[in-house]
């Protein structure tokens, strides 16, 4: 139990109490002794931030009457420099980049909340290095002294004075340990030094300066550089000193936010991700869909012509595409159920006593029609039961996948699959003579949405050996493959058995 926990103040933009409850918890064990209001519509958190001081503002993003977009524009509107924080259960990746976009520190959704305390710490942190700042900024003339002091305790910012020349007239210690540099090494070095090569040749720096001459403030987020030559991605502001007749130089401050930069670029990308996916899903749930249509209309004219029956030569081979673009679209479906459990944290392993060959088995029956199909011969090498503790439903998800592969791949060649036994393992083995898979891309085509050949050719969402990877991994085992271009591929996935040792009586028997 944590003792002396820090009291901070927090309003809770929520419409349900549960969800209160829940993040009050996560700040507790973070350290916290949160004193929290709710309020769930405009009026309510106007009255709020009007009434009351705030150390920190969480905020659902979607409620009833009201929004956590809109409630950070009646923060942002009340001038107040309070953290402001969405916790929501609905929000996705492109939301969550224009949230950040309009000032939001962070969000989180409310199944995972285990950041939640370190990230309401950086927060805090970073909204009292800003209040010390202005407050060290507005005392200047009376406590120039006190200001120095202040600031050179920073360790998270860089800050620092410019004179009217824009060179560097005092440096604090988050200065030094962001850039590398002494006080020694940059007092009276030009704000240029801290500027890329090509943007000092396109005069940014004086830019930057000009701006603030101009309009009392600039401010910028670029990539700066260090001592040693590397680069990090800088929020700046640089605000004028005036001694209320002329210009006297210039206060800097800005902090290492390559992370943050790194976080919006990961979120663009996801976003990115997700509308190539939303494509690929279209075309790939689109094209059993319509051979689905083909025969049912078929079908339906034999009915719209009263035929008393249907002859089975023309009924058989109709059921057969049937069965087989219904089985396709399970397949994609199942894989997509997937992801969307992996990526929202919620894939759980229902363990029971299982044979795997006997899981391998049903999914050579599973998939007899398109092994016929595809010409490929499959031989199942597996001497004996393979018992173990594991999810027997995951454990079909991936010899199907392996196999759908291997039949896709294979070029109608023969497939080994294998099974085995040993030190406490087990050992599957899917092998085809197929296309083979290029050095380069033998780590990549584990990723989500990857593949290494053109999806117009061989088609897929992608995402089979991705989800094939995570439950592996979710039973504590390994996947590698081995590969040569034009000689097949060998997958092979090795998980613990997961059984209990047995007692001294069932060792007896």
């Amino acid at each position: 139990m944590i003792q002396n926990r820090e009291a901070i103040r927090v309003l809770m933009v929520e419409d349900c109490v549960e969800d209160v409850t829940l993040a009050e918890r996560e700040l507790r064990r973070a350290g916290y002794e949160p004193i929290t209001t709710r309020v769930d519509d405009r009026e309510g958190l106007v009255k709020r931030l009007g009434e009351e001081s705030w150390d920190l503002v969480l905020s659902d993003f979607r409620m009833p009457s009201f929004s956590g977009t809109e409630a950070l524009q009646e923060v942002r509107r009340a001038r107040l420099d309070v953290p402001f924080i969405i916790v929501s259960g609905c929000i996705g990746e492109e939301v969550a980049v224009e949230a950040m976009k309009a000032g939001a520190q962070d969000y989180f959704r409310k199944d995972n909340l285990k950041r939640l305390g370190e990230a309401v710490r950086r927060e805090l942190a970073d909204a009292a290095v800003r209040r010390e700042h202005a407050r060290a900024l507005e005392a200047l003339q009376h406590a120039e002294e006190r200001y120095r002091l202040i600031v050179e305790n920073v360790q998270d910012h860089a800050i620092f004075m410019l004179d009217e020349e824009g060179r560097v007239a005092s440096w604090n210690g988050g200065a030094a340990r962001i850039t590398g540099y002494t006080e020694a090494e940059v007092l009276g070095q030009h704000y240029a030094l801290f500027f890329q090569v090509g943007d000092r040749a396109d005069r940014k720096p004086d830019e930057e300066l000009a701006r603030a001459r101009d309009h009392g403030v600039s401010e910028a987020e670029d990539w700066r550089v260090t001592k040693d030559g590397g680069r990090f991605w800088a929020s700046c502001s640089v605000n004028t000193i005036n001694d209320g007749k002329r210009l006297r130089g210039y206060s800097v401050v800005f902090r290492d936010s390559t992370k943050r930069k790194e976080l919006l670029d990961d979120l663009r990308l996801a976003v990115q991700a997700r509308d190539e996916f939303l494509s690929i899903a279209s075309h790939e749930l689109k094209t059993p869909l319509a051979s689905i249509v083909l025969q049912v209309g078929a079908l339906q004219r034999f009915i719209d012509g009263k035929a008393e029956a249907i002859p089975v030569p023309t009924l058989e081979p109709k059921v057969k595409v049937l069965s087989r673009q219904i089985d396709r679209l399970i397949l994609l479906v199942d894989n997509l159920l997937d992801v969307t459990l992996i990526t929202s944290g919620r894939l759980l392993l229902s363990r029971s006593r299982t044979d795997f060959r006997e899981a391998v088995k049903a999914v050579l029956v599973r998939l007899g029609e398109s092994v016929e199909r595809s010409g490929s011969e499959v031989t199942l090498v597996a001497d004996a039961p393979v018992i173990g503790s594991w999810d027997p439903l995951r454990l079909e998800t991936v010899v199907v996948n392996l196999l759908s592969n291997a039949l896709k791949y294979g070029r109608g060649r023969p497939i080994r699959v294998e099974l085995t036994a040993s030190e406490g393992r087990a050992r599957l083995v899917v092998a085809d003579e197929g296309i083979g898979i290029l050095p380069t891309e033998q780590d990549r085509i584990f990723g989500r949405f990857e593949r290494a050949v053109p999806a117009q050719h061989y088609g897929g969402f992608g995402i089979g050996l991705w989800v094939v990877r995570q439950i592996v991994d979710a039973h504590d085992g390994t996947i590698r493959v081995r590969s040569e271009e034009g000689r097949g591929s060998e997958f092979v996935v090795e998980i613990p058995l997961g059984l209990p040792p047995l007692s001294r009586a069932e060792a007896t028997i």
